[in-house]
């Protein structure tokens, strides 16, 4: 990068996180029986559950789109799809 430091913003670190409650959000609907209980914030995912949350995204790519595209395309996919529910 050029001798440049890189760092996150707040506001992009802000952003990040509304992306990842969204994601989350959007998973329980799909999935409300996976937790006994589903983290309400980036704060309560700890490895574990964040293991299980990419599991998840694994099996609804399987399920909903029959192996076709990488978790990284879920993430641009269905931030671009819940974004456009919100405006």
């Amino acid at each position: 990068m050029s001798g440049k430091t890189h760092h996150i913003t707040q506001q992009s670190q802000a952003c990040i996180f509304f992306q990842t409650l969204q994601m989350m959000r959007f998973l329980k609907t799909e999935y409300p029986d996976v937790f006994e209980s589903w983290p309400n914030s980036v704060e309560d995912v700890n490895e574990a559950i964040y293991n299980k949350l990419q599991n998840l995204v694994i099996r609804f790519i399987n399920e909903k789109h029959e192996d076709r595209i990488l978790p990284v395309q879920f993430g641009d996919i269905y931030w671009n799809v819940l974004n456009r529910k919100f405006e």
